[in-house]
């Protein structure tokens, strides 16, 4: 399933138009923090399909110290998480 944010048009929602990847996302660092491998998967390639850049962590531990590092714009954090 496509994200869908407040540009999208029905057209593109009903798959019949893809929507034009915005410039405002070129290579937008996010950190994906999220213990579902197929999830993250999903999560990543509909993301990086919006041009972001996205670096995933698979355990709380693992994407703590990651923001000093690669310094992402938003951190998205599977609220579900385990641990």
């Amino acid at each position: 399933m496509p994200i869908l944010d407040h540009r999208t048009t029905l057209q593109q929602a009903m798959g019949k138009e893809k929507a034009p990847l915005p410039g405002a996302f070129q290579n937008v660092p996010l950190l994906l923090v999220e213990d579902d491998r197929d999830m993250a998967v999903e999560v990543t390639k509909e993301l990086t399909n919006l041009g972001y850049h996205v670096r995933v962590a698979e355990t709380e531990a693992e994407g703590l110290p990651r923001p000093a590092c690669i310094r992402p714009r938003s951190l998205i954090v599977d609220r579900m998480l385990r641990g």
